[in-house]
């Protein structure tokens, strides 16, 4: 809805002239209003991108979390940037202000300072296990073979050495999609049930939250 809003704002501006709008038509003619226009034109545009990432039979917990966990140190790369009166990272926005001769400064800077700011702490609320990244569980499901058993617990570490020595697992591992090889050891190695348990359980993360994050902005 807001990138139609953005690529009809002319054709708007006309509309509400030629009906007389004209407590709708100054603040939307405004060039504050119109930069801001293009800002969340971005930001939406680089949401919209993170929710097709997040959809599909394929998408499982792990890439999921790895494009959220992404997502999130964008957000706080742009905050950074955004505070140096950089707009880099917001192509129409950017664009506008070059084609201008501004600078991003005043009202406007501290609006998207602000927004930006809220949005990444809104995506750390919803999705508060992002940091559980360096929990074994983690670990053991994205390169079983490059894990230490000695952060397993005692009763899962000699299964794991079966496994982590096995020529056929490693050569699997390096030819198929993650979800395909778990779902093949799983089957295998009774380490299934703690992966299982745990962890995996070999199902998309939901986008809905991001969906919610992305239309109450």
């Amino acid at each position: 809805m807001l990138a139609r809003v953005y690529e009809m704002r002319d054709e708007l501006q006309l509309f509400l002239e030629a009906n007389r709008k004209q407590v709708l038509l100054r603040p939307f003619s405004s060039e504050g209003f119109q930069l801001a226009l293009k800002y969340l034109a971005d930001i939406f545009q680089a949401l919209n991108s993170l929710n097709l990432l997040l959809q599909g039979k394929s998408t499982y917990r792990i890439n999921d979390y790895a494009a959220i966990h992404a997502f999130v140190a964008k957000l706080g790369l742009w905050h950074r940037r955004v505070q140096k009166g950089n707009a880099a990272s917001f192509l129409n926005l950017d664009t506008a202000l070059k084609n201008k001769g501004f600078e991003l400064e005043g009202e406007l800077k501290t609006e998207v300072e602000t927004h930006l700011r809220l949005l990444k702490q809104e995506f750390e609320r919803y999705f508060p296990d992002l940091g559980d990244t360096k929990l074994p569980q983690w670990k053991i499901t994205r390169n079983p073979f490059r894990l230490n058993e000695g952060i397993l617990s005692d009763d899962l570490q000699e299964e794991f050495l079966e496994m982590k020595r096995n020529s056929t697992a490693k050569d699997d591992f390096e030819a198929m999609p993650l979800t395909d090889f778990w779902a093949k050891y799983c089957r295998i190695f009774s380490i299934r049930v703690w992966l299982y348990v745990h962890f995996f359980h070999f199902h998309p993360l939901t986008y809905s939250k991001v969906t919610f994050l992305h239309s109450s902005i």
